[in-house]
């Protein structure tokens, strides 16, 4: 195990002179709907998300998968009570549940939308409370984790993932463009957890970052690089796989976010570290910890391949998404009085988000 021991900490803010001039547009719901909310944004620029009527049902649900392709948006499907879209693929392809409630019980389905059509991912014998999932890589790898195991659809098929039988699955959602895949399993003896990664064939056990706790994964690059967060007792630092290499990034009390843009293609990690009860927005860069210098309680999201990272912060009582470039804190626009919550950045400088009732798109020259 290596562990980063020098901690950096920068407290700057954006001044007029250096802000970007950041483009901004809301992202229309469908027509005659009230409700939109964008999530994740691929490479091309295509948003995923959720749309719906609040406080009227349409049929045959409350909140619809949505994509938009430009600002014209495309409704994927929903179910009895709702579905959101959690992730999208360069093809255009859209992960999402769909939630029916009956008799105080909550059954979840996966569901993609690809090639024009909706495809089932939830796999046999699921019931309550559904499977979890999050990420869909480029070829179509959705992993999942349900009832204590983990599996992964590839080509069309789900399968269990070929580990020894050490240990239950609980956290199983990372998958990189290429299909390999990270997450959390319990040991059965109840000493604790460990991170795993799986290819189509294969699953490696990933070195423990010291001795006991728990784990949760929140990224896996396409080196295959994981971040997580590793928790002890009260303590959570930091964790970062470079190939099977462990680091413990610097920094007591932090969590890594929980996007599939947490670490970026450089080693990059975003997240937050609590300080004195309030939480303040970091990144973990080249083994130092950074501080954007926020005054009040905030949270780091998502980074590009640039570096640029994306989040929210309160401003005034209120949530306002923030961009971050080379120690320059710029406050993302937003309509007057709106509450404002930054979710994805692609590589391109285009940032997706939301208020409590509207879909926002960003773009950062």
């Amino acid at each position: 195990m290596s562990s980063a021991l020098t901690v950096l900490v920068v407290l700057v803010l954006a001044t007029p002179a250096r802000a970007a001039v950041i483009g901004f547009e809301v992202l229309p719901p469908p027509a005659g709907w009230t409700f939109a909310e964008a999530q994740v944004v691929n490479e091309a620029g295509q948003v995923a998300g959720t749309a719906g009527v609040i406080g009227k049902r349409p049929v045959p649900g409350f909140l619809y998968g949505v994509r938009w392709d430009g600002t014209t948006p495309l409704v994927l499907g929903g179910g009895e009570t709702g579905g959101q879209a959690y992730g999208i693929n360069e093809r255009g392809d859209v992960l999402f549940t769909s939630r029916f409630a009956h008799v105080g019980l909550s059954f979840i389905s996966l569901l993609v939308w690809e090639d024009g059509r909706l495809v089932g991912r939830t796999p046999r014998g699921t019931s309550t409370n559904g499977p979890i999932g999050r990420d869909i890589s480029d070829n179509g790898v959705v992993p999942l984790a349900h009832q204590r195991t983990a599996g992964a659809w590839r080509d069309g098929v789900y399968e269990s993932v070929p580990l020894p039988p050490e240990g239950t699955y609980r956290d199983h959602v990372a998958v990189n463009r290429h299909g390999t895949t990270a997450g959390v399993g319990d040991l059965n003896d109840g000493t604790g957890s460990f991170v795993f990664r799986c290819s189509a064939t294969e699953c490696t056990r990933l070195p423990a970052a010291g001795a006991g706790g728990s784990y949760s994964v929140a990224a896996i690059n396409d080196s295959g690089w994981v971040a997580g967060t590793w928790s002890v007792g009260s303590t959570t630092r930091a964790v970062l796989w470079a190939d099977d290499r462990v680091t413990v990034l610097p920094g007591e009390d932090v969590t890594v976010s929980d996007s599939r843009r947490a670490l970026n293609e450089n080693g990059d990690v975003v997240g937050r570290r609590t300080v004195d009860g309030l939480s303040r927005a970091v990144l973990w860069r080249d083994g130092e910890l950074i501080e954007f210098g926020l005054p009040d309680w905030s949270q780091a999201i998502a980074v590009n391949d640039r570096g640029d990272v994306v989040g929210w912060q309160e401003s005034g009582g209120s949530p306002r998404g923030f961009h971050w470039r080379d120690g320059v804190v710029t406050t993302l626009p937003a309509p007057a009085g709106s509450p404002a919550w930054a979710t994805d950045i692609n590589n391109s400088g285009v940032v997706v988000g939301h208020s409590y009732s509207q879909a926002f798109r960003w773009t950062v020259p």
